[in-house]
């Protein structure tokens, strides 16, 4: 297993990581005892650093990821979670207040049974009325939630790449990493034109769902999927080929990410793949 520091943070993650969204009923139906399974399966392989938060599952993935720790050794992984987002309803997804920001930190550790976690994200701040609430309220709150040794580090998670560099610039804060998802895959590739920035800010980049959330594997996206028509109908087609190949179209991406550096610093990525696998109904993530 290959191991690598997470932008300036000194934590060393593992090169595969274990994204926590599916240990949850977020994608339908799971089964408890083999999230249970694989994820202390993934700890004895090598894997050390795990992704979760309250909205996957409104809390039963952190519940979930904290069952399976029981008993493991807590410096022997890394672990991290967000706020901001929650609730399933429209109206109570969102809430980036300071208070709501408290509460969910607290939630969450009492979730998954730790005193602390290793990296605290916020999730999608561009859903935020605007900047100033996630500069005002979420990132002070999560500034004291460090100094009290609830967390370690904190991060952004978005979509929206140039919208975290914006907040990463405006914040007085320090932020350590941003998480952005299907930025990295063999279809889009516009993280590769920031890495450079967040290097020089000692920023590590998580990259997550590099098979575009689904869109590149066997199964195929679920219905919900955003992306065109025409793109769905491309990865459909290169699923395919690789079928006929006899080739696993995620085992293909692991082996893109794994010997293709070019576009990526390697000190300072984490690359998760986001997809659900019969043989578990888990996310699997790459580390690079």
């Amino acid at each position: 297993m290959r191991y690598n520091e997470l932008g300036n943070t000194g934590l060393k993650v593992s090169h595969i990581s274990l994204g926590g969204a599916a240990f949850s009923n977020i994608y339908g139906s799971y089964e408890e005892q083999r999230s249970l399974d694989l994820i202390r399966e993934s700890l004895k392989c090598g894997v050390n650093y795990l992704e979760t938060g309250p909205w996957y599952g409104q809390g039963s993935s952190e519940r979930t990821i904290g069952k399976a720790l029981v008993g493991i050794p807590r410096d022997t992984y890394f672990i991290a979670s967000k706020v901001g987002r929650y609730e399933k309803t429209t109206e109570r997804m969102f809430d980036f207040s300071a208070e709501k920001t408290e509460a969910g930190v607290d939630n969450t550790l009492r979730l998954l049974g730790l005193d602390y976690v290793d990296l605290i994200q916020v999730h999608d701040p561009t859903f935020a009325p605007d900047n100033s609430v996630v500069l005002k309220e979420t990132l002070p709150v999560l500034e004291k939630a460090v100094k009290d040794g609830k967390a370690r580090y904190i991060g952004l998670a978005d979509y929206d790449i140039d919208l975290m560099k914006e907040i990463i610039e405006e914040s007085d804060v320090k932020i350590s990493s941003i998480l952005s998802y299907s930025k990295s895959t063999l279809f889009d590739n516009r993280l590769q034109n920031y890495t450079k920035y967040f290097k020089s800010r000692g920023v590590g980049v998580i990259n997550a769902a590099a098979t575009g959330m689904g869109l590149l594997t066997n199964k195929g996206p679920q219905p919900w999927h955003p992306a065109s028509d025409d793109i769905k109908a491309l990865c459909r087609r290169a699923s395919e080929y690789c079928k006929v190949k006899h080739i696993f179209i995620n085992i293909l991406i692991h082996h893109h990410h794994s010997s293709n550096s070019i576009y990526l610093e390697k000190k300072h990525l984490i690359l998760q793949s986001h997809h659900n696998m019969r043989v578990g109904q888990f996310n699997y993530c790459y580390c690079s």
